[in-house]
């Protein structure tokens, strides 16, 4: 059969497949074309270009995008700003901007090398490390005796072992030398340990502990201690069970007085116990670490009777600048504890209970009214002190 007859059969076939295939072939109506028109169809994106309705779609496009980036610069005023001025900048410009370096290097590395050791800049805010003199032994021996003499004087001017007011010219004498003893610690730990030489280490970290503590540097003092109770003293009683003996020449009694420091300081500055617990065991006799103790058991049972009791009796000056950081809230826990006790008492007794017998009675009024929460009544001619009742909810 041909071609031809076998088309023709197929034509002629009312079967579902021959109908099926003959509708292929048929040409698109005008309703299968999805609402467009036949002369907008197109083969190519030739015929596309040149048709009217594209060249109409490019402009409404490049429309679009100008008014989005005109839009875009409305929005971002400082960008455009920003264009312009880059735009208007050359090279020359910045070629002659940049200017020579004034200062002498040479001269600053020979005067990190063999300048004064006060002068000498922090380990952890200097990059040239290797020229700094404080990284030599020479060096930190020589800071050691400068800050000495600073000592000394500020001894002979103000007193053994003062305590250092807020604001005072003391103060800031004490902080320069304790800036010093900065420097020092930072080179010390720097050279791991001054070179393995933990007796000058141990005398380093005591001095700067003390001092710390009576300028009431608390940043400072915390750095020096948490060295000597968790590296330095561990290390040098390792040495002497290894050796039998001190060999490093390490005081006992000065490792049980920074200990009893390192305890107050976390008991009255930051009311906190955990750090400590572990350096608290019984048996203790040494008369430091007991005396922290019975600090630290004041606060915790809320006896401000014993805490001011405690502290004027307080051993060492370093100690009471530790006590004096908690005395604020043990005078408002007395101011509490007394007006809900008492319907009235003396002011003398409230004052002396409180620790205010230092100050007069206008000032302690008024701090026994803001601590007592406002309870204060009245002070009546025979210096009794009356507190209003309130009603006491119980839970």
């Amino acid at each position: 059969m041909s071609s031809e007859s076998r088309w023709a059969a197929t034509e002629n076939d009312g079967s579902s497949t021959s109908r099926d295939r003959t509708r292929k072939w048929q040409p698109r109506s005008s309703a299968g074309n999805r609402g467009r028109n036949n002369e907008d169809r197109f083969t190519s994106w030739r015929s596309f270009d040149n048709s009217t309705r594209g060249s109409q779609n490019r402009t409404n496009y490049a429309g679009a995008r100008q008014q989005k980036s005109s839009s875009y610069q409305r929005e971002s005023p400082d960008i455009d700003r920003m264009t312009r001025q880059m735009n208007t900048l050359s090279t020359s410009e910045v070629a002659g901007g940049m200017r020579k370096s004034t200062r002498n290097w040479d001269a600053e590395h020979r005067e990190l090398k063999v300048g004064g050791v006060q002068d000498a800049p922090l380990i952890s805010r200097t990059t040239d490390r290797e020229d700094n003199v404080l990284l030599t032994s020479q060096g930190q021996h020589s800071m050691w005796h400068t800050i000495h003499d600073r000592i000394e004087k500020l001894t002979a001017t103000y007193g053994s072992m003062t305590l250092a007011e807020s604001g005072s010219t003391y103060q800031q004498e004490l902080e320069q030398v304790i800036d010093l003893f900065r420097k020092l610690r930072e080179a010390v730990f720097a050279t791991k340990w001054a070179n393995n030489d933990l007796a000058f280490s141990i005398q380093v970290f005591e001095l700067s502990s003390t001092y710390c503590a009576l300028a009431g540097n608390m940043g400072e003092l915390l750095k020096s201690l948490k060295s000597l109770i968790v590296t330095l003293y561990p290390t040098a009683l390792k040495a002497k069970e290894l050796t039998g003996t001190f060999h490093l020449k390490m005081d006992p009694k000065n490792h049980s007085h920074y200990t009893a420091l390192y305890i107050l300081y976390h008991v009255c500055y930051t009311k906190s116990t955990a750090a400590i617990l572990q350096l608290i065991q019984p048996g203790h006799s040494h008369p430091d670490i007991k005396f922290a103790v019975s600090i630290m058991n004041s606060i915790l049972h809320s006896s401000y009777h014993q805490f001011f009791q405690l502290h004027q009796q307080s051993p060492w000056p370093a100690f009471t600048s530790m006590l004096n950081m908690h005395v604020p809230s043990m005078q408002e826990l007395a101011c509490k504890v007394m007006s809900a006790s008492y319907y009235t008492t003396s002011i003398d007794w409230v004052k002396k209970s409180s620790s205010l017998s230092d100050v007069n009675d206008d000032t302690a009024m008024q701090l026994i009214q803001r601590w007592s929460g406002g309870r204060v009544d009245r002070v009546d001619d025979h210096r009794l002190l009356w507190f209003k009742r309130g009603k006491i909810v119980r839970s």
